[in-house]
């Protein structure tokens, strides 16, 4: 019993001991104090080799041994707390461009553990970032871009669109008497089938058409153009994918959606515009009887009308 407390006793004091090695106030501590005592120390070696005393020599040792006590006191000093002005850049390089800069790795005294730490809290931040940035910008149940994602990325396809002089369409679309899906088979279904109906239209459009769910099940749709009159195939395409789309215990076909898009080119109307528009030419295909498309051309009195 007497060796364990012995053992433990020892490991306890040489873990001050290397507490106190590689403490930043011990390492100051020391500099400064052989800083201070080297003159003292100098006199007394010159003193005690010297067989006359000259107080010109004297003076002059005492003054070399403080200049170079002060010299070697503030190079340690700066070489201690580097890692701080390193540690303060890094911050403010994050500051101005969230870009992590890798901190110098020194001896594992406080302020290089200081260094460590801080660049594991500036990687830690940037991720917890993104994953924000994600979530605000992604409908947590299907995976698609919210209202708000699609009118951050929706100005690289318009400005796609103005350079090639060609035309976008808006399409909004949502699903048919969903609300009595929910109230018959609760939402566990329901999101079931947004999740469905969104994998279905996401795997039916190019690489670069945009999709997104904008709220409920309610979805839209940007598509360039080359041609305005692909946009009804196109349309009429997603329409029947989702009409054939099977979740059990749903009998097959009893998903439907009604589709409503706005033609253009992008400079003679904007996305909110394009979208109202497209919105009202949705609630015209509910109104003739659900499961179909109607497409607006704004500027025209063109309005065609898809059935089922």
């Amino acid at each position: 019993m007497a060796g364990l407390y012995s053992d433990v006793s020892s490991v306890s004091n040489w873990d001050l001991v290397r507490r106190a090695k590689y403490s930043v106030a011990c390492r100051i501590f020391g500099v400064f104090f052989a800083a201070i005592h080297l003159p003292l120390i100098a006199l007394i070696v010159y003193l005690f080799f010297s067989h006359s005393v000259e107080k010109s020599v004297a003076v002059g040792v005492l003054l070399c041994a403080t200049l170079l006590g002060v010299a070697i006191s503030l190079f340690a000093t700066f070489r201690m707390l580097r890692p701080i002005a390193e540690i303060v850049r890094a911050i403010d390089v994050y500051r101005t461009s969230k870009r992590v800069v890798r901190l110098s790795r020194g001896a594992p005294h406080d302020v290089s553990r200081l260094s460590n730490q801080v660049e594991q809290l500036l990687h830690d931040m940037n991720e917890l970032i993104d994953d924000l940035q994600r979530k605000a910008s992604t409908d947590e149940l299907t995976g698609l871009m919210n209202r708000r994602a699609l009118f951050e990325h929706h100005a690289n396809l318009f400005e796609r669109a103005r350079r090639d002089r060609s035309m976008l369409a808006v399409a909004m679309f949502d699903l048919d008497h969903f609300k009595r899906l929910n109230d018959t088979y609760g939402h566990e279904m329901g999101d079931r089938v947004l999740f469905g109906v969104a994998e279905t239209v996401r795997a039916n459009l190019r690489p670069y058409d945009l999709l997104g769910r904008i709220g409920g099940e309610e979805f839209c749709v940007i598509m360039p153009l080359d041609d305005p009159r692909d946009v009804e195939p196109a349309i009429d395409r997603l329409r029947l994918a989702i009409s054939r789309l099977e979740i059990a215990p749903l009998r097959p076909g009893s998903i439907t959606a009604s589709f409503g898009a706005a033609v253009a080119m992008p400079d003679n109307a904007g996305l909110s515009v394009l979208m109202r528009l497209a919105d009202g030419a949705l609630y015209d295909s509910k109104r003739a009887g659900r499961n179909r498309g109607t497409v607006v051309f704004p500027g025209t009195s063109v309005r065609n009308m898809q059935s089922q």
